[in-house]
């Protein structure tokens, strides 16, 4: 996906849900920062979706959005890419505060997304391989900050288990991000 694309399909959700606003998480939200991303992360070349959470939301609001710009609408193939509609479920992986350091999507009015490290949080909380993957690129390249996610990891609500695997997920990623020449303090 490239950011002319989001917009594009941010445009296409604000147009269907007019009085709704948008957050745009996961790994598209870093284009809101970082509209240059694509020139030096390929990774987001492969990537088909968007993630958004529409405020408010309700039942209706959820299944008109993915019937006309999901994984299975007329939406999607016709341009290759779809907007995968959350709820607010989603925000238990955010960082409390994340609402402070929202980033306006620059074009489309009523669209916010994640800042990097709050998504970084997000990322590490879910723990899969494509997010690790992902997150030590992004640390490599410089659009990420590791003390950043570190301050903002350590503060949110786990219980022992959850925050033994995502200690353990957190140390992977920066492991594979000095493996890509990212030049840090290990974490502790």
């Amino acid at each position: 996906m490239h950011l002319t694309a989001l917009k594009h399909l941010a445009q296409e959700l604000v147009s269907h849900a007019p009085d709704r606003s948008f957050i745009i998480f996961g790994s598209t939200s870093v284009f809101a920062s970082h509209p240059e991303i694509t020139s030096t992360v390929e990774t987001y070349e492969q990537t088909l979706d968007a993630d958004f959470v529409p405020e408010p939301i309700d039942e209706g609001t959820w299944r008109d959005l993915r019937n006309a710009l999901g994984k299975e609408s007329r939406f999607f193939e016709a341009n290759g890419y779809y907007a995968d509609i959350n709820g607010p479920r989603a925000f238990e992986c955010f960082p409390v505060d994340f609402r402070e350091r929202l980033v306006p999507l620059k074009g489309v009015d009523g669209v916010s997304a994640l800042e990097p490290n709050d998504m970084a949080v997000a990322k590490l909380i879910a723990g899969r391989e494509k997010d690790i993957r992902l997150l030590s690129i992004l640390l490599a390249h410089g659009y990420l900050n590791a003390s950043t996610i570190d301050a903002r990891l350590w503060k949110m609500d786990m219980d022992d288990k959850l925050r033994v695997r995502v200690d353990l997920t957190f140390k992977e990623t920066l492991a594979a991000a000095v493996k890509l020449g990212y030049q840090a303090v290990p974490h502790d």
